[in-house]
């Protein structure tokens, strides 16, 4: 079967540099935070898939779904390689203890985070696409009957006075 491109970086439905992109610039920005606040990833990680929703969601033309959850799994995978790759603060940033990567209570976290942008980026798809076909009903049916005449006014300036006989 022949690639079916039909613009530069689409293949097959798949918009590959969009995602890229969207992931690489919100893991350095995860990353800049680690280092420069002291921000955990652990915590900026479900703000990072929710970025991505929101921005590869609504460009992409076709195959929604399957692209923002690629960006998705994909911020999840390299979020966690980081969280196992850098050092862990013993106390992030509200005095909190943070969880060992050995430990259940780490996997626990990952597992909800995983979760929580799969669940997101699916809601805000299905809540997109219904609201754009109630706009587009709305529409339909602003033109299918004549527009109502706008409102009349009464304009008073100021009262008037009575006259005295």
């Amino acid at each position: 079967m022949a690639e079916q491109t039909s613009r530069m970086s689409v293949w097959n439905g798949w918009y590959l540099r969009l995602v890229a992109i969207t992931v690489v610039v919100l893991v350095v920005l995860q990353v800049i935070a680690y280092y420069a606040v002291s921000y955990p990833i652990s915590t900026s990680q479900p703000l990072a898939e929710m970025m991505v929703t929101y921005i590869v969601a609504p460009r992409v033309k076709e195959r929604k779904l399957g692209n923002t959850l690629a960006g998705v799994i994909a911020v999840f995978v390299l979020g966690l390689i980081l969280q196992l790759v850098l050092p862990v603060p013993h106390v992030g940033k509200a005095g909190v203890q943070m969880p060992d990567p050995h430990s259940a209570g780490f996997w626990e976290l990952e597992a909800i985070a995983l979760v929580f942008g799969v669940v997101i980026s699916y809601l805000f798809l299905r809540l997109s696409a219904w609201s754009e076909r109630k706009r587009s009903e709305l529409e339909a049916k602003r033109r299918g009957e004549p527009a109502p005449p706008p409102p009349r006014r009464h304009h008073h300036g100021k009262k008037k006075k009575k006259r005295r006989r």
